[in-house]
């Protein structure tokens, strides 16, 4: 079975790429354009989240402290992405979670999310 991630980014651009890059890679993915719609269409608990900070309707990190609040995800691992916000206020402020700055770098992204996927042993 193919470990699955959930991806939250409103940027269609970026969000039609994870196919091509992790696709390659083996992995099952469900995108999500906005909190809403991850919030409603997310059941299942995946292997790893990769949540863009800046949404149209809410906040990447405001999405990352309900997962950790909730037993069922909290140890689930979360890679937080983003153009806008600062690396080290993210790191200093969750510092469980995997941070990579946009634009990303292809070979970080994955080697990031298959650590990840090890860490979670799919």
């Amino acid at each position: 079975m193919k470990p699955k991630i959930f991806i939250l980014e409103d940027d269609e651009s970026i969000r039609d790429l994870y196919p091509y890059i992790l696709g390659e890679e083996n992995y099952d993915m469900s995108t999500f354009s906005c909190a809403k719609d991850f919030k409603e269409n997310s059941n299942e608990i995946p292997q790893m989240y990769i949540l863009d900070v800046m949404l149209p309707d809410g906040n990447g990190l405001d999405i990352y402290r309900e997962l950790q609040q909730n037993p069922a995800t909290a140890d689930v691992p979360v890679l937080i992405m983003s153009a806008h916000e600062d690396p080290i206020y993210v790191r200093k402020q969750f510092p469980r979670a995997n941070f990579l700055s946009k634009p990303f770098d292809i070979t970080k992204l994955i080697d990031s999310v298959a650590k990840n996927i090890r860490l979670t042993g799919a």
